[in-house]
This record gives C-alpha cells, structure tokens and sequence, in this order.
C-alpha cells in the first residue's frame, strides 16, 4: 500500500470516527437515551469502524454484502445471537443517522434481517422481598425517609432510573397521585403511583426537603445532603446498599423494581396495552417479556402446589404399568 493511499485511508477513519460522535451526541441529546445506552452504542460500533478500516473500506460505500460479511465474522468470534441481534440494531440506528445528515442516500442495513433474539428474562423480587427492600431504609433519620420515597417510587411507578434522576417537584401531581417524567425517544408520559408512595413523598416533601435545600437551589426533586441534585449513580448506590441490607440477590439493581412493578402489574390482571402505556414501551413487543415472566411464574407455582403436577405425583401411589 502506498503512502498517499495509507493516508487516505486514515483520513477516512478518522472522518468515520467523527460521525460516530456526532451519533453519540444525537442519541444522548435528541433521543435521550440513557449514558449506558450510549455507552452500548459505542461499543457496538466502534468495533466495526475498526473493522471496515482494516479492510479499506468507506462508510460511503458499505454495502449490505459488506454487513453480511460484517455479520459472518462476529458468528465465527462466536458472540451470542443477542450481541449480534443488539450490534445490528446499533448499525441500523448509525446508518439512518448518515442518511438524515446526507452522508449517504440508501441504507444498506434495511435489507439484513436481525436474529431472534432469545431473552433472558429479567431478574424481579417477589412480593415479600419487595417489602423486605422497601421497609429497609432507616426512616428515623431525613436521608432514610428520602431514600425510602425513591424505593417507593422505582416500584411504585415503575420508572427507569434516569427519569426518577430527572424528577423536579413540579412533574408531580399529589392530587391525582401521577405525574410525568421524559422517557426514551424524547418522549413525555403520564405516570401513576399509589397512596403508600404518595405518603412517603408527602413526608419527603414536607419534613426532608426543605432540611435539604436550605440554600434553595434549585427544583430537582431528589436532594444530596449538600442540597445537591441527586445524580442516577448516587440512587443506584442507594439501591444496592438497600438490597445488600435486605439480605438480597446482590446481581439486583434499580431496573429490577421495574421489572418486579410490570410483572406484579401483569399478575394482578392489568392489560398487556395499557401496561405497555405505563411502562413507554414504543413497541408491544418489549412489553411482551412480562408475560413470559408471568407464565414462568405461573408454571413454577403449579408445579409446587397441584396434586397432579410432575413435582408432586411421587406421593401419589399409582400403578400405571397394568401389573
């Protein structure tokens, strides 16, 4: 290779590289999609900006053959059919992207067809361990009483953990018990949450708050004891010292409450459309994964407790073989 086709070749990297963060900054600023989302996004893509250098190949002039190919080789690196499926859903996102700056015109990843993803289905508490989490905190003292308030309002609500980060007073209706937050996509939605979160967020508002804001700051909902706005790390710290308190699985973190909040939902008989409304799912195909939840559930409760389940027929005494 010559020396002006080897600089050629590093200009177009590095020309990719800088669409690849103007990317980062659209999903983070214009979809408000979550630090770890991005952060997924990057490490989807980035490996395959690296790859389509080392193979002298413009981001102009990719096509589907060449994501094919793309696609080939991460099966023979034996990723899992979910790296793959959520690494082709980074590549369709980026593409789309160039084809709104004008970069390209045609989209060669409309025509690679994603793998089925097989789930794993998320980890939820029971309706005893969530009591046990939820009583946890030491509401003797102001932070505890907070910290209580944002256990109720994770599950509760079932919110994802930047919109209860990005809570401000006035997103808040105590009246009706609702509210709204921005979710993904940019996207308002209404929220509800119940009379025994409303209690702990009369008290946090009441007796903490104002303990808390004492230089009046500012209208985030969620204050340090500095009077600083909660950050997401911050109340997933305070998740996990709660679980690990509780005496619970330590793998469990803040979206575990949602998932336990659309499952318990689901079990209680509320509809698979209405619990997407909830939720903000866009598609009622991310939703559908509670119901599997349920169904496992369901099977695991008959399996213990009906007299004619596989688990319980050795204290039958049948004879079935005719003898």
């Amino acid at each position: 290779m010559g020396v002006g086709t080897s600089r050629s070749l590093d200009v177009q990297y590095k020309k990719l590289l800088g669409y690849l963060d103007s990317f980062y900054k659209f999903v983070n600023t214009e979809r408000n999609l979550s630090p770890k989302t991005v952060r997924n996004y990057e490490n989807d893509l980035l490996p395959f900006a690296k790859h389509i250098s080392q193979n002298n190949l413009f981001i102009e002039e990719i096509t589907s053959h060449d994501l094919r190919d793309y696609i080939s080789l991460l099966l023979q690196q034996n990723y899992s059919r979910k790296s793959i499926f959520r690494k082709i859903t980074a590549l369709k996102s980026f593409f789309n992207f160039l084809i709104e700056c004008e970069v390209i015109t045609e989209n060669p990843s409309d025509l690679i067809v994603r793998p089925k993803a097989h789930y794993i289905l998320p980890d939820t508490l029971s309706e005893t361990d969530i009591h046990r989490l939820l009583e946890t905190p030491d509401t003797s003292k102001p932070l505890g009483i907070r910290d209580r308030c944002i256990l109720e309002m994770l599950y509760g609500a079932g919110l994802r953990l930047m919109e209860i980060t990005n809570l401000e007073i006035m997103d808040l209706d105590l009246e009706t018990m609702s509210g709204k937050v921005l979710g993904k996509g940019s996207k308002y939605r209404v929220i509800l949450f119940g009379e025994v979160a409303l209690l702990w967020l009369k008290k946090y508002l009441l007796e903490v708050r104002p303990y808390l804001n004492k230089a009046n700051r500012g209208s985030a909902l969620w204050l340090t004891k500095t009077g600083q706005k909660l950050s997401h790390r911050s109340i997933q710290h305070i998740v996990k010292i709660n679980v690990l308190k509780a005496g619970l699985d330590p793998s469990l973190h803040t979206h575990s409450l949602r998932h336990s909040y659309a499952t318990h939902m689901l079990d209680g008989g509320v509809d698979l459309r209405y619990l997407q409304e909830l939720l903000g799912h866009k598609s009622p195909n991310t939703t559908q994964i509670y119901t599997h939840i349920s169904t496992e559930k369901s099977r695991e409760m008959y399996l213990l407790s009906h007299p004619r389940s596989k688990q319980n027929i050795k204290n039958l005494n049948l004879n079935l073989d005719g003898t």
